[in-house]
């Protein structure tokens, strides 16, 4: 693969990664990189205010070197393994079908650390009924949106392209309602060069 179709596509990735997870996705470049951008790239997820992922995509992503982990950082020692063990599989994955993994290691991450949390608080709810619990943060509350899926896959060559359609009234609404879409289909995880138009 060319490097400069290698940088595309690595670019592209984390565009839509940041679409999808504007809140937890943080670009980072090494000082040394000044436009045009080249490789290594850097891109941080934040699954809480003191735990983070740092993803590095390198010359050859993703046809034959996929997402790597750079470093990570939490107090929650057990819990952060989980994570990063959820990104390598899903990374090892994306990479044996030489498919963009970005998108798919994030939802896998963001999955594996609410699916950690979920089981702690009900561990300790089960221990003792009579221990208080800090309250949660209550997340954002938007309105689910209604998307409209085309039936049919234009089928181009070895292209396949879906259309997903719906209607948003406000700029935060697109990230919650892409995020909707993406969490809710591994096939779109997976997918390639997907496209936002609004």
């Amino acid at each position: 693969m060319e490097y400069e179709e290698s940088l595309e596509r690595a670019l592209a990735d984390l565009e839509m990664l940041q679409a999808a997870f504007p809140e937890e996705v943080k670009t980072t470049t090494p000082p040394s990189a000044a436009p045009p951008r080249q490789f290594p790239l850097y891109c941080s997820f934040y699954l809480a205010p003191d735990s983070f992922v740092e993803l590095e995509f390198i010359q050859g992503y993703p046809m034959t070197v996929g997402v790597q982990v750079s470093k990570y950082r939490s107090p929650h020692k057990t819990q952060m393994e989980a994570v990063v063990a959820a990104i390598r599989t899903a990374a090892k994955e994306c990479l044996e079908d030489q498919v963009e993994g970005a998108l798919a290691c994030c939802a896998a991450a963001l999955e594996t650390w609410n699916d950690y949390s979920k089981e702690i608080i009900c561990t300790e709810h089960d221990k003792n009924d009579d221990i208080i619990q800090q309250p949660q943060e209550s997340p954002i509350h938007v309105p689910k949106v209604e998307w409209i899926t085309a039936n049919e896959p234009l089928v181009d060559r070895k292209s396949s392209f879906l259309a997903h359609v719906c209607k948003v009234t406000s700029e935060q609404q697109v990230h919650y309602a892409l995020r909707q879409l993406i969490d809710g289909n591994s096939k779109l995880q997976r997918a390639t060069h997907n496209m936002v138009i609004l």
